[in-house]
C-alpha cells in the first residue's frame, strides 16, 4: 500500500501568535494612552460656599443690646446687701463678708471722699477677713471694725449714728454663721446709710 505524504499548507502558527502580539502592543499603546483619567481635587481643596446663596436676601442685622450702665458703688453695695444673704458653710461666710466690706469701702470712698484714713483701714480688714488663716471670731472682730470705721466717717450724721447702732449688737465671740441675722441686719444699715443721704465729713458742710 502506497504512503501518502501530507503536507501543511499556510503561515505556521509561531508566526501568527507573534502578529498578534505585536498588533495587541500596537493597539493598546495607541487606544490604552488616549483613556480619559477624571482628575479627583485633594480634599482641602474643596470649598464650600458659605454666604447666602444667589438671589436670597441677606438677613437684617440685629443690632446689639446696649449694656445697662454700672451703678455707682453706694447704689451697688445697697442693692447687693438686699439681695445677697450669708451662707451657711463658714469659709463661704467669710468669702461674702469679705466681698461685702470691700463693697462697703468703695461706697465710703464715694460718699465720704475725704476718709482716707478710714478708706485705708476697711480695706485692710476686709483682707484680713479673706485671709483662711483668720479664725471665725477673727472674722466677726475685723467685720464689726469695718463697720465702726464708716461710721466714724460719718460721724455727727443721722446715717453714721444709725450705723454705729446696728454695728454694735455683733456679738464678738460668736462666728458670722451662728448670728447671720444681726450680719445682714448691720450690711443693710451700711447700705440705706450711704446710699440714702449724701454723707459729708464734719468739717463740712452739707450740700443744700
Amino acid at each position: 500500500m502506497a504512503e501518502i505524504e501530507f503536507k501543511r499548507r499556510g503561515t505556521p502558527l509561531w508566526a501568527v501568535l507573534a502578529v498578534l502580539i505585536v498588533l495587541g502592543a500596537i493597539l493598546y499603546g495607541i487606544f490604552g494612552r488616549r483613556a480619559p483619567q477624571t482628575a479627583v481635587a485633594p480634599a482641602d481643596s474643596v470649598t464650600t460656599p458659605t454666604g447666602p446663596a444667589a438671589g436670597t436676601p441677606a438677613a437684617p442685622a440685629v443690632p446689639a443690646t446696649p449694656a445697662a450702665p454700672a451703678l455707682p458703688p453706694a447704689r451697688a453695695f445697697a442693692a447687693w446687701t438686699d439681695s445677697v444673704h450669708v451662707p451657711s458653710a463658714p469659709d463661704a461666710a467669710a468669702g461674702y463678708v469679705a466681698d461685702g466690706v470691700r463693697k462697703l469701702g468703695a461706697a465710703l470712698r464715694e460718699r465720704v471722699p475725704m476718709a482716707g484714713g478710714q478708706h485705708l483701714m476697711v480695706d485692710a480688714l476686709a483682707d484680713t477677713i479673706a485671709m483662711p488663716s483668720t479664725t471665725e471670731t477673727k472674722r466677726t472682730d475685723a467685720m464689726q471694725a469695718a463697720f465702726f470705721a464708716a461710721a466714724y466717717a460719718m460721724r455727727g450724721t443721722p446715717p453714721g449714728e444709725a450705723l454705729q447702732t446696728a454695728a454694735s449688737r455683733l456679738v464678738l465671740q460668736r462666728p458670722i454663721t451662728a448670728q447671720a441675722k444681726s450680719v445682714e441686719d448691720v450690711f443693710k444699715a451700711a447700705g440705706r446709710a450711704l446710699r440714702d443721704s449724701l454723707v459729708v465729713a464734719p468739717t463740712q458742710t452739707k450740700a443744700p
